[in-house]
């Protein structure tokens, strides 16, 4: 189950990135890419968040059990978001 949970999340948390990226228009200036990007970046973790969130809400009631999922979903937001900047 706990695999399972950990796919869901990191599949929404593939999805707003997706969804934020497309945000990003990749035509500008180099400079203009970044300050689109640092723009977003806060809107994506946000929504990742919020979204992981809500599968682990649906499946534990008890927030030990858990925890080594939210490491997981909190290590894999910080990939993305370091992704959608660029880096």
């Amino acid at each position: 189950m706990e695999e399972s949970i950990k796919q869901d999340c990191l599949n929404k948390i593939n999805e707003v990135y997706l969804e934020i990226e497309n945000k990003i228009d990749f035509s500008q200036p180099k400079l203009q890419i970044q300050l689109q990007r640092a723009n977003v970046q806060k809107e994506f973790l946000e929504k990742a968040s919020d979204k992981c969130v809500e599968i682990i809400n649906l499946n534990y009631t008890e927030k030990e059990k858990a925890s080594s999922i939210i490491e997981f979903v909190q290590a894999k937001i910080k990939e993305k978001s370091i992704e959608l900047m660029g880096y």
